[in-house]
């Protein structure tokens, strides 16, 4: 739009301009006023220029939006990503986990929540640094997100502890996710080491920091079992007096 509007002045501009060149060189203005055809040349002009003006005005607003509607956008998901595996943070996994436990409670469905932790993190920033740490954390998210179902939530809580959130899933079926989960970790080698990962699970309609704490509980016990495990435990739900989940 800005082109044709450009086109138009520039056109009538030199049309004006050969006109009134003509007008004086064959005295054809008469003492009353200009040329008809000049005159009428100069009002389209001077129409024409505030159109242009208005085209440009909106074109630079509508960039200008568009940039800053990117940038807002960009800053959102800084906000609610995890700068190193690209997972969502514990803020937004949170929150993520908080809505799809409330659509399996609307639906009448389980969901449970998986606790992974890596085994002997800490000896391999330790040993090999935390570059390298850096390294065998990205290979594991990227690894977990792969392994998973389409709806399901997964999120780095902290450090080298994962959160993994399974609607639709309970007992058996949540517990092989899990495996899988933890086969998948152990047959990483990123940089050449070797990465095992302990795993609690907690299973049923309980409200999420219920399932967050018998979770958490059961990743202990998979810690102090030996590690490299899961460690499975039913959580039925269960209503306060007030009729709320806990």
């Amino acid at each position: 739009m800005q082109t044709v509007f450009s086109g138009f002045l520039f056109f009538i501009s030199v049309s004006y301009a050969f006109r009134a060149n003509e007008s004086l060189d064959a005295l054809q203005c008469a003492l009353g006023g200009p040329d008809p055809i000049v005159k009428t040349l100069l009002l389209a002009s001077m129409l024409l220029i505030p159109l242009l003006a208005f085209c440009l005005l909106s074109m630079t607003s509508g960039r200008v939006e568009a940039e800053l509607r990117e940038a807002r956008d960009a800053l959102r998901k800084q906000a609610q990503t995890d700068f190193l595996t690209g997972l969502p943070n514990r803020r937004h996994f949170l929150h993520l986990a908080e809505k799809a436990l409330d659509r399996a409670r609307e639906r009448g469905e389980p969901v449970s929540f998986i606790m992974l932790d890596l085994d002997y993190f800490k000896d391999i920033n330790d040993t090999y640094g935390h570059q390298t740490g850096d390294v065998v954390l990205r290979a594991v998210a990227r690894r977990l997100a792969e392994a998973l179902r389409d709806g399901d939530e997964i999120g780095r809580l902290g450090g080298e502890e994962f959160g993994v959130l399974l609607p639709g899933l309970d007992g058996k079926d949540a517990e092989e996710v899990a495996e899988r989960l933890r086969q998948a970790v152990a047959a990483l080698s990123p940089g050449g080491h070797t990465v095992t990962a302990s795993l609690g699970m907690a299973s049923g309609a309980t409200g999420l920091n219920a399932l967050l704490a018998r979770a958490d509980g059961c990743l202990y016990a998979a810690k102090g079992a030996g590690r490299n495990r899961v460690v499975a435990q039913a959580c039925p739900m269960v209503e306060s007096p007030e009729g709320a989940s806990i």
